[in-house]
C-alpha cells in the first residue's frame, strides 16, 4: 500500500520503553518492568508471578525513570508470553506522557530494546 497508512486502533499515543529505562509498578508488594504505557493503559512483564486472570482488578503505583510516582488502578485485559496488559481506569497524565516521551528520547535515542 504506496502511499496509505491504516488508521491507528489506539486511543492514546503509546511509549515503548528500552530495558534500561522503563518505569516500575509497584502491586501489592510485587515490583514489575513497565515495557510500555499510554494515558489509558499499560502493559508489564509478570516476571515469576503467576498471570492474573482477564478482568483481574488493581491498584498500583508507577515509578518512572524521573522519580514521579503516578498512583493508578484497572484491570487486566490480556496476558500471555509473560506480560499483562492493562486497561487504566485511573490513567496516566498526558502531561507525564509527554516528559517520558522527551527523556526516553534524550537519554536512549538510538538504544535497541
Amino acid at each position: 500500500m504506496t502511499g496509505t497508512r491504516r488508521p491507528s486502533r489506539r486511543a492514546h499515543y503509546r511509549i515503548q520503553y528500552p530495558s534500561a529505562a522503563r518505569p516500575r509498578l509497584l502491586i501489592d508488594g510485587h515490583t514489575f518492568e513497565v515495557l510500555d504505557i499510554s494515558e489509558g493503559g499499560l502493559r508489564y512483564h509478570r516476571g515469576p508471578h503467576p498471570s492474573p486472570g482477564i478482568g483481574t482488578s488493581f491498584r498500583g503505583t508507577v515509578r518512572v525513570r524521573r522519580g514521579e510516582l503516578i498512583h493508578t488502578h484497572g484491570s487486566v485485559v490480556r496476558t500471555g508470553d509473560g506480560e499483562v496488559a492493562a486497561r487504566l481506569v485511573v490513567g496516566i497524565p498526558f502531561q507525564t506522557i509527554m516528559e517520558e516521551q522527551r527523556y526516553v528520547f534524550e537519554q536512549f535515542a538510538g538504544v535497541d530494546a
